[in-house]
Formats: structure tokens, C-alpha cells, sequence
């Protein structure tokens, strides 16, 4: 490539010189998109490199040379080209646009949207550009101005499907269900063979109620595209629905087999089971689906109404806590669940058989968003959410310095400090690093860190502890000694957008786990004894050791069931790990994160 101010003609040269010069990187530009068109990038190339040298300031040929660069996948070269063309003529409305769609392949959707809006300035006719400008404000969540992008497009050119189809994706996000029905309708129109469109139209119509509506649509998507999961996993739901269950069973089978790792397909295949009354193989799905998503927490509610079913008493009722504790930030559906299963909650502790009628988990299978608490957080007004930056699921770990305030008074706060450092912030910030530690805080007396899986936090905890029992074991005066109490609890978080401090149940509940103290417990568990340690200790929820799942380098035992701080009538199964006996993992994710093999 030669430098873009090389110059190609000597002092001497002409204006017939010149004019030939021209001609001659024309036909070589049209050489190159002829090439172009029979997708034969690499030949362009060549064909627009040689008319470069020949007129270094055609813009044509900067522009072409940006498309045959993108063809070929390099859309940070292609980018530059493009921005050479418009120095060259900033009236290259192409220019504009293909640099934007370039942008948007880069996920760089504001840069995108500045240039699909001069190149709307330079040709208000184009209607790729509206349809570009609509798919990056799509990607950034503006539904509503996505919608109004597509419908200029379509008031420019309506005989093109993917623009129809593009507007009913925007239509569905923005809840216009009858409208974005009808995109999908006209987009099936003006191309039948269109697979997703009737795939789209088909989910809308399960969720408004039209299910044999539903089913003939997602027939017609399996047949065009026989190799789709999504649409398997859809028609097995409206198959459901509608009472073909063996059909739906059918269905989920191929989902999964398409797409190993879909957790609803698991969940929702149980439920088609559980209806069959085949409890066994339904609590085998709810398992499979929990280890593949540890948070799906209406997974625990229908697991606990499979095992009462199938004799299995004790794992029921601790489903069904799980399931309460789990949904604590829950709205709408979910909510009423909860509220619901806390009703069966007490009514099975008070039972002595376990006779009582368990909680329908038909509603569950309904609605998608009542299933996960992410997804409850979605539909939350976003008014709701300033100051939020985002709502995620972590591990929470509360470190407190038990008795910090009398080993204050004995060393003074210099030294105290400076102790601390020394025991216990070096271990600490080596360990925050191997076990990919997200977000920490001071408490004053303590520490609060928080970690994308309980895997990570366990592993930091039993590590903390027997790095601290290894310092206080070497020291002559014992009341040297440091001592400490660890509470770990896991769920939905709420980041603030300020300082990215962490808000919420999980918290609040780790919190006041790392502080239970003796009276705080309603029931102990059987042959845990009443009494515990109250420092150098590491108690977390049952949910932790549910998310957990097959750890046996860490070993535990439950505590029992306590009533936290500000949690009234709701009770906790409590755990101590026994990090003596613990061996921590070598780096993150060591331990496993799926749920029990039960």
C-alpha cells in the first residue's frame, strides 16, 4: 500500500497525462467491483491497490477498497479506508453508512450512530441507513427509537422482509405483541422462507394465549430449520400447554440434544414429567437443570413437590426453604409463589406425615420471567433504577475482627492497624487475586468481599483461616492473637452506579450470618449440640452449600435453623465449615459449582 500522500505523476505531467492516469484507476476500480460482486475479495484487493497508486485522491477508490477489506473481515482497516473516502468527498453518504455498519460488527453502536446520521443527512432517501441506525440503537436497548428508525425505513421501501422482521423484534421488546405480530406477518409475506420470522411470531402467540396459532407457527420454523433448539424448546412449551405432554417430552429431548447446556429445557422437560407422574425422572431433570444454572430458583419449588410426591420427605422441605430464602428480592408471580411456599413451608414442619396438599407448579411454567430474579429485575421500572448500575448474582463473604475494639485499647490504633496489616491484609490481598475477588470494602472492624460464584468464596475463606491459624499458632503470648468470624451468603445484588457498593439480601443475610450468636437459633440440628464457636469460625446459608454441590475437600455439617436480624418469620438453615479439615482449591473455580448429586 503506498503512503496516502504519495504522490504517483511526476512535476511534468499533463492534464492529458492526468486525464489517463484517471481512466486508468476507473477501470480498475470497475475491475475490482466486478470482482467484488462475484465474491472474490482477495482479486479486488489487488485491482484497487493498483488504482490507488494510479489517483491516491479518488474517493471511489478508498471507498471500494474499505468494502473489498470488509469482505475480508478486516473491519478496522476497512474502517480507515472508509474515513479516507470521506476527507476525500464528505459528501460519500455510502461512506458514512458502511463505516457505521462497520462500527456496529466492532460493538462501537454511538460512533455507529453518528454515522448513520450523516449519511442520512447526506441522502434522506436511503433506507439501509434507517435500517442500520434502527439494528444500533436495537443493540443499545433503545427499543423506541429503534422502532421509529425501521419505520422510516419502511416508509422508503416496504417490500423488505428483514426490515418487517427487524420492526417486530423492536415491537416485542417494547411489549407491542399484537404489532410485532404483524411485522413478523408481513415479513413472512414477502419471504415464506423465512424460518425466524415464523419462529418470532410463533413465541409471540404462545405468550398472548394462541397456542394452536403458536404450534402451526413453530411447525412450519422446524421444518425450514430442523437444526434450531430454540424452536423445539418453544413448541415443547406449547405442547404443553395444550396437554400433549409425551410430544413436549419429545421436543425438550431434541432442544437439549441440539443444545446440551439449556438449563430451561431440563426444567421445563421435569415439569412434563412431574404431569405424567413420573416423579423420579422429573426430580432427575430439576437436578440436571440446577447444575447447569444453580440460580433458576423455581427449580428448588418444583423439585420439593417431586420429592413429597416420591416419598422423599426431608429433601422436600429443604427444597422448599432454599426456594423461600432464594426469592427474597422476587416481584410479581414470583412473589406470590414465595408467599405461597412459605405457607407449605411451616405447614410441613408442623406435619409430622407430610400429608398436605403441595403447591401447583403449573404457573411456573407460564411465563420465562417468572422464573429467574434476573429476570423479575428486568421488568422493573427504570425509573426505579437510578443510581443502579446493574443487578447481578453473587457470593458475598463478611470478615469481622472479632473483639477489634478492646484490641484497639490494648495496642492503640496505630499499632492495631498495623497489626492488622501484617496478619491479616497481606494473605488477604494475595488471596482476593487467586480467587478473582469482584468488589471490597471496609467495614471498620472487618472486610466485605464478593465473588462471581461461591466456589471462589469458600475457597478464600478456608485459605484466610488456616493462614491466620498458622500465625496465631507461632506467637509466644496468646493474647497477640487474632481472631476472626466469617458469614457467607449468596443471590441477586444490587450495584450502585456511585461507588459500585453492593446492596441487598445476600448482603444484609451474610452480614448478619457472620454475627449469629446462640440465642439467635429457633431449632439446632440433630447432634450439632448447642454450642459453637463464636470466633475462628466460617458459617454460611444451606444455599451456599447447595450452589456448592460436590465439594469433598470442604468439610461441614449444619447448625440449624435461625431467625436473622430483621428477618422475621423467615428461618435459615445455618452450616459450619470446618476449615481445619478443609482443603482450599489451588485457584478459581477449584471447587465444583453445581448443585448435590441427589
Amino acid at each position: 500500500m503506498p503512503a496516502r500522500s504519495a504522490r504517483v505523476y511526476s512535476h511534468g505531467m499533463g492534464v492529458f497525462d492526468l486525464l489517463g492516469t484517471a481512466k486508468k484507476a476507473k477501470q480498475k476500480i470497475d475491475a475490482g467491483i466486478a470482482h467484488l460482486d462475484k465474491k472474490e475479495a482477495g482479486e479486488a484487493l489487488a485491482c484497487f491497490e493498483e488504482a490507488a497508486k494510479l489517483d491516491p485522491k479518488n474517493a471511489e477508490c478508498w471507498f471500494q477498497f474499505g468494502a473489498a477489506k470488509a469482505a475480508l473481515m478486516k473491519r478496522e482497516d476497512a474502517i480507515r479506508d472508509f474515513t479516507e473516502a470521506i476527507k476525500l468527498d464528505p459528501a460519500h453518504a455510502l461512506a458514512y453508512g458502511t463505516r457505521g455498519y462497520m462500527k456496529v460488527q466492532l460493538n462501537r453502536f454511538s460512533d455507529a450512530v453518528a454515522d448513520f446520521n450523516d449519511a442520512i443527512r447526506l441522502k434522506p432517501d436511503m433506507a439501509m441507513a434507517y435500517y442500520n441506525l434502527g439494528s444500533a440503537r436495537f443493540k443499545m436497548e433503545q427499543y423506541e427509537e429503534a422502532a421509529q428508525d425501521y419505520a422510516q425505513a419502511l416508509k422508503i421501501h416496504r417490500q423488505h422482509p428483514g426490515i418487517w422482521y427487524a420492526s417486530g423484534k423492536a415491537k416485542e421488546a417494547l411489549g407491542k405483541k399484537e404489532e410485532a405480530a404483524a411485522d413478523f406477518s408481513e415479513a413472512v409475506k414477502l419471504d415464506p422462507k423465512n424460518h425466524k420470522a415464523y419462529f418470532r411470531r410463533g413465541v409471540l402467540l404462545y405468550g398472548m394465549g394462541k397456542l394452536r396459532e403458536a404450534l402451526a407457527d413453530l411447525d412450519k420454523s422446524i421444518a425450514m430449520e430442523p437444526n434450531y433448539p430454540w424452536a423445539y424448546y418453544h413448541r415443547g412449551n406449547a405442547r404443553s400447554r395444550v396437554g400433549l405432554k409425551e410430544e413436549s417430552i419429545q421436543d425438550y429431548d431434541e432442544a437439549i440434544r441440539l443444545l446440551p447446556r439449556n438449563a430451561m429445557a431440563y426444567y421445563n422437560r421435569g415439569n412434563s414429567l412431574f404431569a405424567l407422574k413420573r416423579y423420579r425422572e422429573a426430580i432427575d431433570d430439576y437436578n440436571k437443570a440446577l447444575k447447569l444454572d444453580s440460580t433458576l430458583t423455581v427449580a428448588y419449588y418444583s423439585r420439593s413437590t417431586a420429592r413429597m410426591l416420591a416419598g422423599e420427605r426431608e429433601k422436600a422441605v429443604k427444597d422448599l426453604d432454599i426456594f423461600v430464602q432464594m426469592s427474597e428480592n422476587s416481584v410479581g408471580g414470583s412473589q406470590r409463589m414465595r408467599e405461597e411456599a412459605m405457607r407449605y413451608l411451616e405447614e410441613l414442619k408442623k406435619s409430622e406425615t407430610g400429608q398436605i396438599k403441595m403447591p401447583d407448579t403449573s404457573e411456573a411454567t407460564v411465563r420465562m420471567e417468572a422464573i429467574k430474579d434476573e429476570e423479575a429485575f428486568k421488568v422493573m421500572d427504570k425509573k426505579l433504577a437510578d443510581g443502579i448500575k446493574e443487578q447481578k448474582f453473587e457470593a458475598i463473604l463478611f470478615i469481622d475482627i472479632c473483639k477489634s475494639t478492646n484490641l484497639i485499647d490494648s495496642y492503640g490504633e496505630l499499632h492495631y492497624f498495623e497489626k492488622v496489616q501484617s496478619v491479616v491484609d497481606k494473605p488477604l490481598n494475595d488471596l482476593k487475586k487467586k480467587f478473582a475477588c469482584q468488589f471490597e470494602k471496609s467495614t471498620g472492624d472487618g472486610y466485605m468481599l464478593t465473588f462471581n460464584d461461591c466456589a471462589n468464596a469458600m475457597n478464600l475463606a478456608v485459605s484466610l483461616m488456616l493462614a491466620l491459624d498458622h500465625h496465631n499458632a507461632s506467637l509466644e503470648d496468646r493474647s497477640q492473637r487474632i481472631d476472626l468470624r466469617i458469614g457467607i451468603d449468596c443471590g441477586q445484588v444490587i450495584v450502585k452506579e456511585l461507588d459500585n457498593d453492593r446492596i441487598g439480601d445476600a448482603a444484609n443475610v451474610a452480614k448478619r450470618i457472620e454475627g449469629l450468636m446462640q440465642d439467635s437459633f429457633v431449632e439446632f440440628a440433630e447432634g450439632s449440640g448447642k454450642a459453637f464457636r463464636e470466633k475462628n469460625r466460617v458459617f454460611c446459608s444451606a444455599k451456599v452449600m447447595t450452589m456448592l454441590g460436590d465439594a469433598p475437600h470442604i468439610k461441614h455439617a449444619e447448625v440449624g435453623w435461625s431467625e436473622l436480624k430483621g428477618k422475621i418469620g423467615v428461618r435459615y438453615q445455618i452450616h459450619e465449615v470446618f476449615w481445619e479439615k478443609s482443603q482450599p482449591g489451588s485457584g478459581a473455580h477449584t471447587l465444583s459449582t453445581t448443585v448435590l448429586k441427589v
